[in-house]
């Protein structure tokens, strides 16, 4: 049976739900924090993600996607668009608000009587609780009987902050050479412990380097059983090419601050490359992210059959399975620093999880270890960088487009304030930028996202570059 076969055989999610708290401004962003560690505490870990929904973006229609629950922190709300907006969302069966103060505001402009025959009253619940009143046991009754909501229990008991001992993994000259001075390096100042050189039973460390053919990217890697972020140990400069994986991330960073759950058994690595500001790499640097995604999703297609083989990329970070399962995602974060350009690159992948959403082992005929599948990544990813530095943009466009899911597809976008024009997606050119062209003129145009936290290529804007 073929991959795709298969999947249409299954119920799928394809994306983690989100829970939305409107508007995170209230009291300086602190009700917001409150709240969201109540939520964590509360929520069975990996399975829903908690964003913060800002006016800009409520005022759009991209949150309503995969959004579970809408929890509002305001009492009243005379803009019309937003108040539009949460009329819309109310309209679907699966629709739940929870509303966190007192005072009746909201309710008298949502009229929310008006959808009693569209949604089950459950789903409709008005909660008229005062958000400083609101403590884990009220919380829990609200999200679990009421909404039904998946949360811990107590063997899933669940601390964002928690970090466990790292294990490095480098010959003895990489480390007589070049690591002298990682245990300084990454010790108490990260509040991550201290690096220990020991075997970690949860990795397998010949496996990875029968694998990996690398020159410099994974010669040095360090493997955290738990950590915060795989970027933590990152934030200053440790070294080009050194890798950090883990097995489980308390605290995932994703796009625009957005959260990435990080069950076990998903692959989660960051790595970072130390370039001179005069190579070839950084005069196009904003395209290195999208060859990070392009090393996993070719490294997968070497690992498997050609009818297995349906990843693909969706601009500008996203890996997807097909066009509409959400599989994996990278995070770029570059600074300059003297001569040196420092960029680290963060990648997570469902490559073994069981939660929240599919994974691919979960769909192939035979297992992938996260072993193989990293050092296969950082082999495809050195070559693409190589091409890079020699200025062999062509071919690395090629193989870009061969897994992309946009050649000419049509999409609105912003021309200005209060206008919108259609466009066809031709390509993406040498800075990762998108190339279009406009369906009533033919003139061609250059994209890139207006930085919405849901969806950045249903939020585009012309460059002005």
């Amino acid at each position: 049976m073929s991959l795709g076969s298969r999947l249409n055989c299954r119920t799928i999610m394809r994306k983690p739900p989100n829970i939305l708290v409107f508007p995170p401004s209230i009291q300086g962003g602190q009700a917001f924090e409150r709240l969201k560690t109540l939520l964590v505490s509360i929520l069975e870990p990996h399975s829903y993600t908690i964003y913060p929904l800002k006016g800009s973006e409520c005022r759009q229609s991209l949150w309503m996607d995969h959004t579970q629950l809408l929890i509002n922190l305001e009492s009243s709300r005379s803009d019309p668009d937003i108040l539009t907006r949460f009329q819309s969302y109310l309209r679907s069966p699966e629709a739940m608000l929870l509303h966190l103060n007192p005072e009746e505001g909201l309710a008298t402009h949502l009229k929310l009587d008006r959808f009693s025959t569209l949604m089950p009253p459950s789903h409709r619940l008005w909660y008229p609780v005062c958000l400083e009143k609101v403590d884990e046991s009220v919380l829990k009754d609200i999200l679990g009987q009421h909404f039904g909501l998946r949360l811990q229990s107590g063997r899933d008991s669940y601390d964002a902050n928690l970090k466990g001992p790292g294990y490095l993994y480098a010959s003895d000259e990489v480390i007589r050479l070049k690591a002298l001075n990682l245990h300084d390096q990454w010790g108490p100042e990260l509040s991550v412990h201290d690096v220990v050189r020991l075997e970690s039973p949860l990795f397998n460390r010949t496996a990875f380097l029968r694998r990996l053919q690398t020159r410099y990217l994974g010669r040095i890697l360090l493997f955290y059983p738990v950590i915060g972020s795989t970027f933590e140990p990152l934030e200053r400069s440790v070294g080009n090419g050194v890798v950090v994986m883990a097995d489980q991330q308390s605290a995932g960073q994703g796009r625009g601050g957005n959260a990435w759950l990080s069950p076990p058994g998903c692959l989660m690595f960051s790595l970072q490359l130390g370039l001179d500001v005069k190579s070839g790499m950084v005069q196009r640097v904003s395209l290195i992210q999208h060859l990070i995604a392009l090393a996993l999703v070719h490294a997968i297609s070497q690992l498997t059959a050609p009818s297995e083989n349906s990843l693909r990329l969706k601009w500008p970070n996203d890996i997807y399975l097909g066009s509409d399962t959400k599989m994996g995602g990278v995070l770029a974060k570059s600074s300059f620093c003297g001569s040196e350009v420092t960029v680290n690159l963060g990648l997570g992948f469902n490559l073994d999880n069981a939660l929240p959403t599919l994974s691919l082992n979960s769909i192939l005929d035979h297992q992938l270890s996260r072993e193989v599948v990293l050092a296969e990544v950082l082999n495809v990813l050195e070559d693409l960088l190589n091409q890079l530095e020699r200025g062999q943009i062509e071919s690395l466009l090629q193989l870009y487009h061969r897994y992309w899911l946009h050649q000419d597809q049509v999409v609105r976008v912003k021309h200005d304030a209060s206008d919108e024009i259609s466009v066809m997606i031709k390509s993406i050119d040498e800075f990762g930028f998108l190339n279009a062209e406009r369906l009533d003129t033919r003139a061609s145009l250059t994209l890139h996202p207006d930085g919405n936290s849901f969806d950045m290529f249903q939020g585009l804007i012309l460059s002005k570059r």
